[in-house]
């Protein structure tokens, strides 16, 4: 009986501290990056893009150095419909083909979230945060812990909360949402345990989730399906292979006799203006 009453104190009136612990952000994106490998890698996905008319079924081949060296090569799965092209992403320009065969670069767009799997430092996964609004510009400041009557007092960090999506834990970073109650705020979703990247809102609405997360050499963890969504489109995306690799020069450029330039569809060119 005594050991009953022991279980009910210690259920009821002891605070579940270990759930409500939310840790500072710094400590967050540096767990983060534990997961975004070591190694230059290869990583091949089969993608779906659908809206209400049309579908559309490709292959990308990734190569992949770290979060701002990365070449996409696209070709397209219908047989009636070949295309094929590629995209070279450096830390603030991507560049692709014209149809004039002619190399252009361009802004990197905010939907573009691919780096955060691949960013090795914290420095720069937190700068990148930043950028995508997920955190705020005041984070980097170097801001001293206040004593006031003798304890430490932590710059408050409200940006961060606990948030439960489908029977897991996570860290919510960013606002939930806007002073008129609406949810059209940039949001990130981090599992607790796994410091994972499970959901994600972009600046445009535009969201991702990501699911079955698979291990690869170097710590690399990827989702093996993705969904983006955006307005009445989206997109499927399943995880086909990653492996290591040791890339040349001739990795980090554009062959003019084989890639083309992104198809002029407007579904197709949408998506890889945007988030690729």
């Amino acid at each position: 009986m005594k050991n009953i009453l022991y279980i009910l104190l210690f259920t009821f009136i002891v605070p579940p501290q270990a759930e409500a612990y939310i840790p500072r952000a710094h400590t967050i994106v540096r767990k983060m990056t534990r997961n975004n490998g070591r190694r230059e890698y290869q990583v091949v996905r089969e993608v779906i893009l659908e809206s209400k008319e049309k579908q559309f079924k490709a292959r990308e081949v990734w190569t992949i150095a770290h979060g701002d060296r990365m070449k996409l090569e696209v070709t397209s799965l219908d047989s009636e419909n070949p295309w094929k092209f590629a995209i070279l992403y450096s830390a603030k320009q991507r560049k692709t083909l014209t149809q004039q065969k002619a190399l252009k670069a361009f802004s990197k767009s905010p939907d573009f979230f691919e780096p955060l799997f691949h960013d090795r430092s914290s420095r720069s996964l937190t700068k990148r945060l930043i950028n995508y609004r997920f955190l705020p510009q005041w984070i980097t400041d170097a801001v001293p812990p206040a004593y006031v009557d003798g304890e430490t007092k932590m710059t408050p960090e409200p940006f961060i909360s606990l948030a439960p999506m489908e029977g897991s834990v996570n860290y919510s970073i960013g606002a939930s949402s806007n002073s008129a109650g609406g949810n059209n705020q940039t949001q990130l979703w981090i599992e607790q345990d796994s410091f994972l990247i499970r959901k994600g809102r972009l600046r445009s609405q535009a969201e991702f989730v990501n699911s079955n997360f698979q291990t690869f050499p170097g710590g690399l963890k990827l989702p093996s399906d993705q969904r983006i969504t955006w307005g009445d489109k989206n997109a499927r995306i399943k995880l086909l292979a990653a492996e290591t690799t040791k890339t040349k020069s001739k990795d980090w450029k554009l062959d003019t006799n084989e890639a083309g330039a992104i198809p002029s569809d407007p579904l197709i060119k949408e998506f890889y203006s945007r988030f690729r």
